[in-house]
C-alpha cells in the first residue's frame, strides 16, 4: 500500500523522461504520497505545455524559412533565365523590353520583400513613439480613392506605424479584388475602433485560422500576379500588438472582409 504508489510515480517519471509527456500518475490518495503526484502531475502539464509550444516554434520558423526561400527562388529563376535569354541570343525589339520588363519587375518584388522583412523585423516595443493623432489626419497619408468614415478623435499611437497597418490592410484589400474599400472609425467603450471593409473575394474558415502567418497567403496562385508575399497582415499583427491590441477579422467568401483594431483614446485633462 505505502510502495506501490512510489512505484508508479517513479514509472511514469521514467516514462516522461524517454518522450512520453502525456503521461500522468492519477493517483488519488489523500496522503502525502498522493500531493506529491498531484504536484508532479501539474509539472508534467507544464512541461507538456512548454514542450508543445517548443515544438510548434520550429516548426514555424522552418516553415518561414522554407517560405522565405520560395519566395526568394521565384523571383530569381524569372530573373536568371530571362537574363539568359537575352545574353545569349539575338531578340526582337518587343522580347527585348518584354524580357526587361520581366526582369525589372521581379527585382522590385525582391527588394519589397527585403523592405518588409526589415520592418518586421526591426518592429519592437524600443521602436514605437506614441504621440497624440488627430484621426482626421491621417486620410492625408493614406489616399483618397477610398471611402473614409471617420469620426473626428484624437489617439494615443505611432502615427507612423498606423499609417503603415492601414496601407497595409487596404492594400491587402486591392489584392483581393475589391472595388470598394471603407475605412470607418468611431468610439467603443473608450476605445477608437477602426475598421478596414472591402468587397473582395473573401477569405475561407480553412484560411482564417493561419492568415496572420508570415508569408501565408490564401490564393498563392495569384502571388505572381499581386505582387503579394503574405506579409501584410503579418506586419498590422505585430503593429496592432504593439499597441496593446490585436486584429479581429470577419469574412464571407464572395461578400468580403473586415478587418478592426483599436486605439487608446485620449482623454483632454479637466
Amino acid at each position: 500500500y505505502i510502495t506501490s504508489p512510489l512505484q508508479k510515480l517513479s514509472n511514469i517519471s521514467e516514462r516522461i523522461a524517454g518522450g512520453s509527456y502525456d503521461d500522468r500518475t492519477n493517483i488519488t490518495t489523500n496522503d502525502e504520497v498522493g500531493a506529491l503526484a498531484r504536484n508532479f502531475d501539474k509539472m508534467a502539464d507544464a512541461v507538456e505545455e512548454k514542450i508543445d509550444f517548443l515544438e510548434q516554434a520550429v516548426r514555424s520558423r522552418e516553415d518561414f524559412v522554407a517560405n522565405f526561400s520560395h519566395e526568394l527562388k521565384t523571383p530569381m529563376t524569372a530573373i536568371m533565365g530571362y537574363a539568359d535569354m537575352l545574353r545569349s541570343h539575338e531578340n526582337s525589339p518587343e522580347i527585348q523590353i518584354k524580357s526587361a520588363d520581366y526582369i525589372y519587375k521581379e527585382s522590385k518584388r525582391i527588394s519589397e520583400l527585403s523592405l518588409k522583412l526589415m520592418d518586421l523585423m526591426g518592429l519592437s516595443d524600443e521602436h514605437i513613439s506614441i504621440e497624440l493623432v488627430d484621426v482626421q489626419k491621417l486620410k492625408i497619408n493614406i489616399g483618397e480613392y477610398f471611402i473614409w468614415n471617420m469620426l473626428p478623435a484624437t489617439v494615443c499611437a505611432d502615427k507612423i506605424l498606423i499609417i503603415s497597418l492601414l496601407k497595409n490592410l487596404c492594400d491587402n484589400a486591392e489584392k483581393a479584388e475589391a472595388t470598394e474599400i471603407l475605412i470607418k472609425g468611431c468610439v467603443e467603450e473608450n476605445k477608437y475602433k477602426i475598421t478596414v471593409s472591402d468587397n473582395g473575394k473573401g477569405i475561407s474558415e480553412k484560411d482564417m485560422s493561419r492568415i496572420k502567418e508570415p508569408f501565408y497567403m490564401v490564393d498563392r496562385s495569384h502571388a505572381g500576379i499581386n505582387d503579394g508575399f503574405g506579409l501584410g497582415l503579418t506586419l498590422c499583427e505585430r503593429i496592432a500588438n504593439l499597441h496593446g491590441t490585436s486584429l479581429t477579422l470577419e469574412s464571407v467568401i464572395g461578400v468580403g472582409t473586415t478587418v478592426g483594431f483599436e486605439l487608446p483614446l485620449h482623454k483632454p485633462e479637466q
